[in-house]
């Protein structure tokens, strides 16, 4: 894997507005806004051990589901941005590098038809696997009798206590 980071990069700690407090690395700024990639939020914990109370700092990938690590923030939505201190830009460089190895599985995009024909294969398999196991039994209207049918339950509902009497 190639160095995410680079030596001559800028490692920044931002708190937005919303109350976040985020810790990247500076892509891009300008008058209005600035471009940060790798974000991690951090998050202080109250440990409390023994006879004292430690805080923790935790960080956690900043919206980990999207699909890049690039993020540009208008600066009227930041409370202040800081440098980070050269004792933490360590720690944060393999907090990037050990994130975007975890992350880094190649995923096989599939096309909405190939999804599609998957989905139709499954309910089709469901529907004969149904009419294998369910009789034809006209007391089964709806999905809820058919699991309550499948989960041996027929006859303890009440709208089912009327079909079978």
């Amino acid at each position: 894997m190639d160095r995410l980071i680079k030596e001559d990069d800028q490692f920044i700690l931002l708190k937005l507005t919303t109350g976040e407090t985020l810790v990247a690395t500076i892509r891009s700024e300008d008058e209005q806004t600035i471009s940060i990639e790798y974000p991690f939020e951090l998050k202080t914990i109250h440990d409390r051990r023994q006879d004292m109370v430690v805080d923790v700092t935790a960080a956690a990938p900043f919206c980990g589901f999207a699909e890049d690590r690039k993020f540009t923030f208008k600066k009227d939505n930041l409370m202040f941005t800081k440098l980070l201190h050269n004792f933490s830009i360590p720690f944060y460089i393999e907090l990037v590098e050990e994130y975007e190895k975890l992350v880094d599985v190649p995923v096989p995009k599939k096309r909405l038809s190939d999804t599609q024909a998957v989905l139709r294969k499954t309910a089709e398999a469901m529907q004969q696997r149904a009419e294998e196991v369910l009789p034809e039994d006209p007391r089964l209207e709806d999905t809820s009798e058919v699991l309550d049918y499948l989960l041996g339950k027929i006859g303890k509902t009440k709208k089912t206590d009327t079909l079978i009497a």
